[in-house]
């Protein structure tokens, strides 16, 4: 998460300066309770990160400079009077510094105005308030995501992928006004407007998209697309959200036209890209931060080898019949497993008999949700588990890739891969190969001898635990379709990223009471 991690450290920084350090430490009738109240104000939860990832990620990081500091967090769900009204009894309860990202920077005025007469600082984050004073903004560069967009959307026009010239686009912005659409287009054009003037590119619809919201997206399209008799060669939007909204209309009308202009990456975009629905993505958020987790993660390395090692202990002075047993047994006999390399793979056969069995579990009953026929067909015939076991694992993968190491060079798909090179192979996009499934984006449980989904692996390295995950995915699926009928999302369900183990960060829901 580098650019939302050194934000959120710039954020924290700023605000140390200006409102809790070094200056006037007086109290106006708050206590001193209040002498050090912070205020992160997101915009809505979409996307979800503000929520998810940057809020934390800032609380985080000031609580590491100052432990005193009280970090509160509000969500305007995308209403500049919400905001507003949250402002003010922020500014009521005693906050130093307010933490804005604008749920419409165009209306942001009267925000900023409260703030300036109470003398409060005002940071913008991403997306910031106008049209007023601000202590000071942290931003990252619109203008070169809008060019980096461009240039490979150019690099498509040129090569021909878009057929003949003039290529018709319909392009759709960001909220009128707002900071990040004024720059981004501004780094657009500059690689764009020498297409259109030359008369390469043809701009056919263009549309300000209100709040940036995906169903405004789909709208606008929808009329683009009546307005030219589906004569457009490829839509142009500003980031995965309007980049979804416009494939959701396209997918409504059954029609295939690329679509480009994705950034800000979210979990949509990235299978969007699986499937060819979406063409690019510019990633400005990475999850890791193994640098500041660094003596967390070895402490609790240090704790799981300690208690694998008893574990193991304990064994070698009373053998059973169990796996850990079998494996001292080997390794006694003379077999090459040394006592590390024991601790070391007892320790992965744990992680990976309960995180991934854990995860891919939400991922299933996620995507189930989302496909209420299937969950009802589930619930009500159980014999149908086992295969919706291994229609959502080739679906809605936890994992996306896995690494093989060729023994000698070989040729795939015109490309030489010489021995030794370490592949990392996308097995989530062979799980919808259309040349290998009929209709693969379509879930569907009740597909008849399907080809094996690769979530498993295959070969010498393929699963050991495949058959207990299979069991218990299978009789968590049929009890949970069973016993919570009707299943709604009563709040985000962010997915962690695809880099690592996926699957739903969080999944909150409601259902029906069992008749």
């Amino acid at each position: 998460m580098k650019r939302l991690r050194y934000g959120a450290i710039a954020c924290a920084s700023i605000l140390l300066v200006s409102a809790c350090g070094g200056g006037n430490d007086s109290d106006t009738g708050g206590g001193a309770a209040a002498a050090k109240l912070v205020y992160f104000m997101a915009p809505n939860t979409t996307p979800t990160r503000y929520i998810q990832q940057d809020g934390p990620a800032f609380e985080k990081a000031i609580k590491a400079l100052d432990p005193s500091v009280e970090v509160k967090f509000v969500n305007a769900g995308g209403d500049s009077n919400q905001q507003l009204a949250q402002a003010n009894a922020a500014l009521a309860a005693g906050a130093k510094a307010l933490v804005v990202v604008a749920a419409d920077p165009n209306t942001s005025a009267g925000l900023l105005q409260a703030a300036e007469q109470a003398k409060v600082p005002v940071i913008g984050y991403e997306n910031p308030p106008i049209k007023g004073t601000m202590y000071a903004q942290v931003i990252f560069d619109p203008e070169k995501v809008g060019v980096q967009q461009a240039t490979y959307f150019a690099e498509q026009v040129a090569a021909g992928k878009l057929g003949a010239k003039p290529v018709k686009i319909s392009r759709q912005y960001g909220n009128k006004g707002d900071v990040y659409t004024t720059q981004m287009l501004a780094g657009q054009n500059t690689v764009l407007d020498p297409l259109i003037s030359s008369g390469d590119v043809q701009v056919v619809c263009e549309d300000y998209i209100k709040d940036w919201a995906p169903d405004n997206a789909t709208k606008a399209t929808e009329q683009c697309l009546t307005k030219t008799q589906n004569g457009v060669n490829a839509f142009f939007g500003f980031y995965d959200g309007i980049t979804a909204g416009i494939i959701a209309a396209l997918k409504g009308k059954n029609l295939k036209i690329p679509v480009y202009g994705g950034q800000n990456p979210e979990l949509t975009g990235l299978q969007y890209m699986l499937t060819g629905d979406q063409q690019d993505d510019v990633l400005k958020a990475f999850f890791w931060n193994a640098a500041n987790d660094a003596p967390i993660i070895l402490r609790a390395w240090d704790e799981l080898d300690a208690y694998v090692d008893g574990m193991v202990a304990e064994r070698r002075h009373t053998l059973t019949d169990d796996l850990i047993s079998d494996l001292i047994r080997a390794e006694d006999d003379g077999d090459r497993l040394a006592h590390d390399e024991l601790l070391m793979l007892v320790s992965g056969l744990l992680i990976a008999g309960t995180d991934t069995t854990r995860n891919q579990l939400a991922a299933s009953a996620h995507v189930l949700h989302e496909h209420p026929d299937q969950w009802a067909l589930l619930a009500e015939h159980p014999e149908l588990a086992p295969k919706a076991v291994e229609e959502t694992m080739r679906h809605s993968p936890i994992a996306f890739a896995t690494m093989r190491t060729p023994v000698e060079d070989v040729e795939l798909g015109g490309v030489s891969i010489p021995a030794g090179t370490l592949v990392l192979v996308n097995s989530a996009a062979a799980n919808r190969d259309p040349a290998a499934y009929d209709d693969p984006d379509r879930l569907d449980i009740t597909r008849e001898s399907p080809p094996a989904m690769l979530t498993f692996g295959g070969g010498m390295h393929y699963c050991l635990g495949v058959h207990l995950a299979r069991i218990e995915l299978v009789e968590a699926l049929t009890v949970i379709t069973r016993r919570m009928p009707n299943p709604r999302l009563t709040g985000p369900a962010p997915w962690k990223p695809l880099t690592g183990m996926s699957g739903p960060a969080s999944m909150p829901i409601e259902f029906d009471a069992e008749h």
